[in-house]
């Protein structure tokens, strides 16, 4: 057996969350213990570490590099002894490398296993081994760390008693309906100017305190937070549109719409508070300007780059709301360039792309320069399997990716670089947004909104251009935003 295991949580269409602790079975290493499934049209083997009712850790001596975090693998079937122990989805939830070898910890998504029955698997094997149950327990939390949470909680809680009350009070008031919001608002602003402070000064305190841990102490940890801090932050409409994300590894559209488009209204005084705090973190204002920046840099290539009466092709990997290039084409609107624009989105989201496609023929108005294609693929495999959509992205001038490769290891995304790269003319750039290890909010980022990213440096950057291409063939740079935030990879092809 091996350690306890940690705290896992399941969340289903009815939003619902249900928190198990669980101990991992060790597989002995003369059991057969295989999991299969299939990406595409290709077949996949993998050999089981360990189990548990709702997760396992699977081993790859050739792992796809279309497999990257919080990626959802279907039709996945695990068999031990040969005998089949669960057949359905299951999510990456991380991926380590170890002794040349590659594993992949999966959370399990249609169902549980019966651990019994695997362990009476094992049992029969040879008639000797024996499984014994290793009784659960609770994985140890840092004194330190209850400290902080409990003073988080209680400044959270005494902070929606009173705006409850404050809610109350504005109800009860006699008068018009757009004096009650003048009133709302102001009761906002001046609670967000009171506590913002304080709030992100709780949230640097836990930041220095987890940033030293190992990844199992950051499980146990983060399920213990969000266990006591779910309640207060579950119905704010930033957290429910965290929950319905149906990409499997972009955020969805839809919250960074509210980022972009400003605050939207909530059923209670403390939900549009806990809304316009998160909205105005350095997280959801460094994505907006994110935006700005990678606009402003598109219109410099656009107007250096540009080839009189041809095409100049801008592609978009992982468009979403497309909103960089909505920003771009306003600011070429401004100053009156007139070159043919090629623009090409690829989303796997069909939402984002009826979004983008809308906004794009509001601001291009007929215009017969500019040429949009929005196509729905993954554009992760669609482009490292070369499928044949990819050929709508050949030739571009400009490659941008926003924030895909926030959530994508190092080894896929090197091999996406490569890609990319040979789809660029000559002169062609690739403008790769990631976000830097010196963002602010890495804490709330993953501890509260469950966004797992990869937080990388300028070297790190850097470093994910493979040296093939970074000795012959092109010119590398890295640039940041304003704030520091966000960090641009950008490749060049000489």
């Amino acid at each position: 057996m091996s350690k306890p295991a940690k705290k896992l949580k399941s969340t289903n269409e009815k939003k619902t969350v249900t928190t198990f602790q669980e101990s991992r079975l060790e597989i002995p290493k003369n059991i057969s213990a295989e999991i299969y499934f299939q990406i595409g049209e290709d077949a996949h083997r993998g050999t089981i570490n360990n189990i548990s009712e709702h997760g396992l850790r699977v081993s790859l001596e050739k792992a796809p590099f279309t497999i990257s975090l919080n990626r959802m693998l279907h039709n996945i079937q695990i068999l031990i002894n040969k005998k089949s122990v669960y057949e359905g989805s299951c999510k990456v939830v991380d991926e380590l490398q170890k002794n040349g070898l590659t594993t992949f910890g999966l959370y399990l998504t249609k169902s549980a296993i019966d651990m019994n029955y695997v362990k009476s698997i094992l049992s029969t094997k040879t008639g000797t081994e024996k499984v014994v149950n290793q009784p659960n327990s609770t994985p140890k939390i840092q004194n330190n760390f209850k400290i902080l949470c409990s003073d988080f909680l209680y400044l959270l809680t005494e902070l929606q008693n009173t705006l409850l009350l404050e809610e109350q009070k504005i109800e009860n008031m006699i008068t018009t309906d757009d004096v009650k919001q003048s009133v709302i608002e102001q009761t906002l602003e001046l609670n967000l100017a009171k506590h913002t402070d304080e709030i992100r000064s709780h949230f640097s305190d836990l930041q220095d305190l987890v940033s030293t841990f190992d990844e199992e102490t950051h499980q146990n940890h983060k399920h213990y937070f969000r266990a006591l801090f779910q309640n207060i932050f579950a119905s704010s409409l930033v957290r429910g549109r965290q929950k319905q994300k149906s990409s499997n590894y972009t955020i969805d559209y839809g919250l960074m719409l509210m980022f972009y488009e400003g605050h939207h209204q909530e059923a209670s005084l403390f939900e549009q508070f806990i809304h316009r705090f998160i909205c105005s973190e350095p997280a959801a204002v460094g994505n907006l300007n994110r935006m700005g920046f990678l606009s402003n840099v598109l219109v410099e290539k656009y107007k250096k780059q540009g080839r009189g009466p041809n095409s100049f092709k801008i592609s978009s990997i992982a468009s979403g709301s497309g909103k960089e290039l909505r920003m771009m084409l306003e600011k070429l609107d401004e100053i009156g360039v007139e070159k043919n624009l090629d623009l090409v989105l690829i989303d796997q989201e069909a939402e984002a792309l009826d979004y983008s496609n809308k906004k794009i023929k509001s601001l291009v108005r007929g215009d017969e320069h500019i040429m949009c294609r929005l196509i729905k693929e993954d554009p992760l495999m669609g482009v490292i399997k070369n499928e044949p959509f990819i050929q709508h992205i050949q030739n571009s001038d400009v490659i941008v990716s926003a924030g895909l490769f926030d959530y994508l290891s190092d080894r896929v995304a090197s091999e996406l670089i490569t890609c990319l790269f040979a789809k660029l003319r000559p002169g062609g750039s690739l403008i790769l947004g990631n976000v830097s290890n010196n963002s602010p909010d890495q804490f709330s980022t993953d501890y509260l909104l469950e966004w797992k990213l990869f937080h990388r440096s300028r070297s790190d950057l850097q470093k994910l251009v493979p040296s093939e291409l970074n000795k012959t063939s092109c010119k590398v740079e890295v640039l940041e935003d304003s704030l520091g935030i966000n960090l641009f990879l950008v490749v060049t092809k000489k």
